[in-house]
């Protein structure tokens, strides 16, 4: 039973390895989430670049990164790309993406925005954490590695500043590496022991679900100096659960500054806290702290012990032109 409840605390980390794209600050250009939820109060473009990184855990993985530009063609049709790295202890994906939106007006101040966007993937299997839990096993699972195109649409209403939005990724389900699963039996006792892991080494052709992400956003004037906005994201919602939800609120003062506060919970329940600076009205950054509880693997007690929250940091500048 404890070997059971510890691959149970694992898949826990593997859906918060799966739901790392999602947590970043939502004060940026959300193409990358929905290709429908582009800038449309931008003049001509917007470029944002991200840096992720987690220095104050066990296991550090280089920087993670996040860059999208997006620019506007005229009042209704936007264009954009972005790439992104995101790494952690089981898994590193990356992909770059091309993806455009056009807007609909159906009544006056109402709209219906439509996007789609096309990149390719890279997306690694790291076996090492698998082996620490999935023992005994009669293999020694290699680093596997999945690469190929990735197919998405996006769909949102907007009308006086509040948005929502569905996107989905991956819809010609293309082919991936699965994580390592273990196999039980029961024995005579009716109890379930773990006697050995799958191996996992190969493609799996058309196993990668569909991926998809609901957005519900408000912003309004407090008064002339204060904007307030809230966001509301679900990532990869269906009948089973969430593996994502994360809400943030962020005031912008005098269309330079930002405060921002926000919880989220992907496997386990995290804080945002988040400010930004206006250098001018067009060129900001913005340091934000995402507070995680951090597990790591005893090996002398052969269970994940948690060392507290400690801080994921993101540094973000962006530049309207």
């Amino acid at each position: 039973m404890k070997n059971l409840i510890i691959v149970i605390l694992l898949t826990f980390i593997s859906v918060n390895a799966l739901a790392q794209i999602n947590v970043v600050s939502m004060n940026k250009p959300l193409g990358f989430l929905n290709p429908a939820l582009q800038n449309y109060e931008m003049e001509k473009g917007v470029i944002s670049v991200s840096g992720l990184i987690n220095p104050f855990v066990q296991d550090e993985n280089s920087m993670n990164y996040l860059a999208v530009a997006e620019f506007k063609l005229n009042d209704d049709f936007r264009l954009g790309v972005n790439g992104t790295k995101v790494e952690n202890r089981l898994s590193s994906y990356s992909a770059y993406k091309f993806y455009a939106s056009y807007r609909l007006e159906m009544d006056a101040g109402n709209y219906l925005i439509i996007g789609g966007d096309v990149g390719t993937y890279s997306d690694l299997v790291k076996t090492n954490e698998f082996n620490k839990v999935l023992s005994p096993n009669k293999f020694v699972l290699q680093d596997s590695i999945a690469s190929g195109i990735d197919l998405g649409l996006g769909i949102a209403y907007s009308y006086s500043g509040f948005t929502l939005g569905m996107g989905f990724s991956k819809l010609n389900k293309p082919e991936v590496i699965d994580f390592p699963r273990g196999i039980w039996e029961e024995d005579s006792n009716g109890n379930f022991n773990l006697q050995d892991t799958t191996v996992v080494s190969t493609e799996v052709s058309g196993k990668y679900g569909l991926q998809s992400n609901i957005n519900i956003l408000y912003e309004w004037e407090a008064n002339e100096n204060l904007k307030l906005s809230h966001s509301l994201q679900f990532g990869n919602p269906d009948f089973g659960g969430v593996d994502y939800v994360g809400f943030q609120n962020i005031a912008e003062i005098n269309q330079r500054h930002s405060l921002g506060l926000g919880v989220f919970h992907n496997g386990n329940t995290g804080f945002i806290a988040s400010a930004g600076l206006g250098i001018t009205e067009n060129i900001k950054i913005e340091a934000t702290a995402f507070f995680i509880e951090e597990f790591n693997w005893d090996s002398s007690l052969e269970e994940y012990v948690t060392e507290g929250y400690k801080p994921m940091l993101e540094f973000n500048a962006r530049f309207e032109f």
